[in-house]
């Protein structure tokens, strides 16, 4: 494989780190207490609170002046059923540990709040990212920020791992969460207001990947040759097993990130992560194809091998070789921090160009390009 250097996306100080922003409509069953009986059987209904989250891509995209959030950030509406693990602390103690789910289109919660407490939120998504998770206080109170340990991570996932960077309270009617006044990062607290004034609550969640985008041609010469269709890609380690990360968040006014640091901790083993499969074989030409978008902890960067399988045909259409293994390890990335997305692309290249006997035209290797 030859690899080139691919273009990294480096995003700017004022953007750096916030690849990804949801906005979660949330419902949290809030029990509200009075000294008035009637009052408090009407304020302990359950109600909920919504909450609102916005997610960007990897890569670099515009938002209307019109809207006053976060650069490079909208709606997030996953494509599937998919849990916010939720730590609802006050200023010493985890108050509760539950999710915040989206099944049917809408975010809800069963998390029990009291009207007239402050909270902090910390947490991360999606929940099944993670075997396990914990939280503790950044220098005596969650009101400082958090510790948020979560054990168990992929070392290469096609999932996007997200933690909570900023909380805002919002209005008590639902309005257009495409436009929210002063939603920064680095603010984790709301306070819980009584059931019949409602309660909505805005999330912003930051990538704990980095990324890899790859693309593949076929070299133009061998093109005229011989057909290659893909059929798999594997990223393998055999480092890591899984990933613990200790991610420490600092609250602050700014709207800086207030990601400090994130330490990646590696169980030894191996991992083998398919991230493309085609049973019939995609059949590449000699224009790049996106192929696959995949995540890793950072702490991979120059340790993992890229596996390309595929079948060689001849210009007839005839299988010449089945299942071609080209085995590459991908080179150390210039910059692998999280939220950044470089891409690799791939030549399928004879092995011998300017030799072209019958062996080195179907027993061909892959090369890597990093722009």
């Amino acid at each position: 494989m030859d690899i080139r250097k691919a273009t990294t996306y480096r995003p700017t100080v004022a953007v750096r780190g916030m690849m990804l922003l949801a906005a979660i409509g949330i419902m949290l069953t809030v029990v509200s207490c009075s000294a008035d009986e009637e009052a408090e059987k009407s304020n302990s209904q359950p109600t909920t609170l919504e909450v609102a989250a916005f997610t960007r891509d990897y890569n670099i995209s515009e938002l209307p002046e019109t809207r006053a959030l976060p650069p490079g950030f909208s709606v997030y509406e996953p494509a599937e059923a998919t849990d916010i693990d939720i730590f609802l602390c006050q200023t010493g103690i985890v108050n509760s540990h539950d999710v915040v789910s989206n099944a049917s289109g809408d975010w809800r919660s069963h998390i029990i709040i009291d009207a007239g407490k402050q909270y902090y939120i910390y947490g991360y998504m999606p929940k099944n990212a993670a075997t396990s998770a914990e939280v503790a206080v950044l220098d005596g109170s969650f009101a400082n920020g958090a510790v948020l340990k979560l054990q168990g991570l992929s070392t290469v996932s096609q999932s996007d791992v997200g933690v909570i960077v900023g909380v805002k309270q919002g209005d008590s009617e639902r309005k257009d969460i495409t436009i929210v006044d002063d939603l920064r990062l680095g603010l984790f607290s709301f306070i819980g207001q009584n059931p019949s004034d409602g309660n909505f609550v805005y999330l912003l969640l930051d990538h704990l990947y980095s990324a890899i985008g790859l693309q593949m041609r076929i070299n133009a010469n061998y093109n005229t040759l011989r057909q290659i269709r893909l059929k798999s890609m594997q990223l393998l380690t055999n480092t890591a097993s899984t990933m613990t990360a200790q991610v420490a968040l600092r609250a602050n006014a700014t709207g800086s990130n207030p990601v400090e640091s994130i330490t990646w901790q590696p169980t030894a083993g191996e991992s083998t992560s398919t991230i493309y499969t085609n049973a019939e074989g995609l059949a590449l030409t000699t224009t790049y194809k996106d192929i696959s978008t995949a995540m890793f902890a950072s702490a991979m960067n120059g340790r993992l091998t890229l596996r390309c399988v595929y079948d060689v045909y001849d210009t007839a259409g005839n299988l010449i070789r089945a299942d071609q293994q080209s085995d590459n390890l991908l080179p150390t990335l210039p910059s692998a921090a999280p939220g950044e997305k470089t891409v690799i692309r791939l030549t399928v290249n004879p092995t011998y160009l300017y030799m072209l006997s019958d062996p080195d035209l179907n027993n061909p290797t892959v090369s890597f390009e990093v722009m």
